[in-house]
């Protein structure tokens, strides 16, 4: 089996459970040293990432997926995000495609199986080995079926329709601390504003609804499709501008009035907050004079600490079992 420190347990057992005989290979959700392994490996090889971050990525479209005989899969965090990747896979890659998913045992359930199952006749998992276990998937469907497409649902206490691709936060559904955000709504600072983590799009949309002129940011591929998605049916996507982009660098100095956001504490399953506390501190480099900052949060986070540090004002809004809201002010 590949031992590369440059490789975690799951990607080296994507490497032992692929077979050799493949010519065009296409790695989903693999890191940047998962992908030259490839390049050594086969004669052709290419990726798809969901997240912008981890380095250049190919679409996912039939001209991309065409003669693909092998597909690597790092299996995501959901099973939408499962299942929007297989049901391309199937309709769109050689007929004679294999497909060799992997991850944590912890992290897996049969369920993952049963998504297979949907799209390839020939279905098995293999051995575990480190605490991880691949799932080996061929012979897709004849003739393939058709692509379910997003999730999409009316959202009732907004009245807005929520659309979520692949494994976009939440999927169509208001989850919990953005809920508790959206309770503030009518408390936030008046002005142009910044969606950091739009997932679904839902406060991107209620922020236009506002009247307001809103950038919705997203690192993932899939959620920036869900924001568009969102604002084009609700019939505000005229107001938002929607980028894929990791966090709010590139945004101007003292540029914004307001900034909302529901910051993940995940990097896929393994949880991290360093991107969030980034976010704080360039928070207060973007929003101007007056501006503030509302972020929610679990509660055993150490976010009002940070942002204190970073605004010198910031206080707790409102607090339930699971979540804060905090409001920084510049």
């Amino acid at each position: 089996m590949e031992t590369s420190p440059e490789l975690g347990p799951v990607e080296r057992l994507l490497l032992a459970e692929a077979p050799d005989d493949a010519r065009s290979v296409l790695v989903i959700d693999g890191s940047p040293a998962l992908l030259e392994r490839c390049a050594e490996r086969w004669p052709h090889a290419t990726v798809y990432r969901d997240r912008c971050d981890v380095g250049p990525s190919i679409e996912l479209t039939p001209e991309t997926l065409a003669g693909v005989d092998l597909v690597l899969l790092v299996l995501p965090p959901s099973l939408g995000g499962l299942a929007d990747y297989v049901e391309r896979v199937a309709a769109w890659c050689n007929p004679g495609v294999r497909v060799v998913c992997a991850g944590r045992n912890k992290h897996m359930t049969p369920r993952q199986n049963d998504v297979l199952a949907r799209h390839f006749t020939q279905v098995h998992a293999s051995r575990g080995v480190g605490k991880c276990r691949a799932l080996h998937a061929s012979h897709p469907v004849d003739p393939p079926l058709p692509r379910r497409g997003p999730q999409a649902l009316v959202e009732p206490s907004t009245g807005l329709e929520l659309v979520a691709h692949g494994s976009t936060f939440a999927g169509a559904r208001l989850d919990a601390g953005t809920r508790l955000l959206l309770s503030t709504a009518s408390d936030w600072r008046a002005g142009d504003a910044v969606d950091v983590g739009s997932g679904n799009g839902v406060l991107a949309a209620v922020l236009a609804r506002q009247g307001r002129t809103v950038t919705a940011v997203d690192v993932s591929r899939a959620a920036v499709a869900s924001t568009a998605e969102t604002l084009r049916r609700n019939g505000l996507d005229g107001r938002v501008t929607v980028l894929l982009a990791d966090g709010i660098d590139s945004l101007p100095d003292r540029s914004a009035g307001l900034v909302v956001t529901n910051p993940p504490f995940h990097v896929g399953a393994a949880k991290d907050s360093t991107a969030t506390l980034q976010l704080i501190q360039q928070s207060h480099r973007v929003l101007r004079d007056g501006g503030e900052l509302w972020c929610v949060y679990n509660t055993h986070l150490p976010y009002l600490e940070a942002a204190r540090r970073a605004f010198g004002r910031a206080r707790i809004v409102v607090q339930d079992r699971g979540f804060i809201v905090l409001c920084a002010s510049r």
